[in-house]
């Protein structure tokens, strides 16, 4: 994915920086009952623009005994919302990625 310095929305005439939406996602992912923490570079976030609207991949770790694909649809939703309302743009498609299954604080196993 190519991304961009800053996104060419603007709401009142403000830029809205791409680390801002990046970060939005984040937090949305990391308040979502389940998601143990992002996994993987880039804050366990990537971020492009498609004629269609924003394409966010989040890569997480779930909690053991967690419905995945409850979390991810919560997830998914929580992400939808917050990033549109920030950034006034649509939201195309949030692909959710589980890494990782957290048994513990110290313990994990790959999934």
């Amino acid at each position: 994915y190519g991304m961009k310095s800053e996104s060419q929305s603007r709401q009142g005439g403000i830029k809205i920086p791409d680390s801002t939406i990046i970060s939005c996602a984040a937090g949305a992912a990391l308040e979502t009952k389940g998601v143990a923490e992002l996994a993987g570079s880039r804050r366990g976030i990537r971020f492009a623009r498609s004629e269609e609207g924003i394409i966010i991949d989040v890569f997480v770790s779930v909690y053991y005994g967690s419905s995945i694909p409850e979390v991810s649809w919560n997830m998914q939703k929580n992400i939808k919302n917050k990033v549109e309302r920030i950034s006034g743009e649509r939201v195309a498609a949030i692909n959710v990625n589980v890494q990782r299954v957290k048994f513990s604080q110290d313990e994990e196993e790959d999934f």
